[in-house]
């Protein structure tokens, strides 16, 4: 068990880091819509409230 506690003091740093890192990722993402065509979109920006459009390209 001494393994296991010399490598989380010399290590906690980075470990919590990453950790971090994880928990931000998975916290802040943003979740797909449920729009599927250029129709439904035109619906949802004439509803008359605030609209926040992503554009996003793997490329």
């Amino acid at each position: 068990m001494s393994g296991l506690a010399a490598f989380w003091r010399e290590n906690r740093a980075i470990i919590l880091f990453f950790a971090a890192l994880a928990i931000a990722f998975v916290a802040l993402r943003s979740s797909p819509s449920d729009i599927g065509s250029v129709d439904e979109f035109a619906e949802v920006l004439h509803q008359g409230q605030p609209s926040i459009v992503y554009f996003y390209s793997n490329y």
